[in-house]
């Protein structure tokens, strides 16, 4: 008998590996859990599991070295290579979209919290380590 757990993901991210040389997938799933995946392996590097809800959206960094996650209306930095988890800031609403600018320093969040209220949000990244 097949053994084989399935899992439904939500969607799907990639890492562009240009600064870095290294590749990096995400996996969303329904169950409130984020898989970092080295591509190259495949290997599977990390499972994240301290989302209070399901993740809705995540983006990566120009240079492959962090992840951003948000659920609901929290907004999460990791650090990809170690799964650790940086910081978390709480949003004035749900969040719907998520992006680094081209330089990594700042975290783009989109939100909203009824039809007339949406918001973006500038976030500096502050007390990051190193990369």
């Amino acid at each position: 008998m097949d053994e084989t757990k399935y899992t439904y993901v939500g969607s799907v991210k990639m890492s562009s590996g240009l600064t870095s040389g290294d590749i990096f997938g995400i996996s969303l799933t329904a169950d409130n859990v984020l898989n970092i995946w080295e591509i190259t392996g495949p290997n599977l590097l990390h499972t994240l599991v301290d989302h209070s809800y399901r993740v809705g959206c995540a983006a990566i960094s120009t240079d492959s070295c962090y992840l951003v996650t948000s659920t609901y209306n929290i907004v999460s930095l990791w650090q990809i290579k170690t799964g650790q988890h940086v910081y978390s800031l709480h949003t004035y609403g749900g969040v719907n979209g998520l992006a680094f600018t081209p330089s990594g320093s700042h975290v783009v969040v989109h939100c909203y919290s009824g039809p007339k209220k949406k918001r973006i949000i500038i976030h500096k990244m502050v007390n990051v380590p190193t990369r």
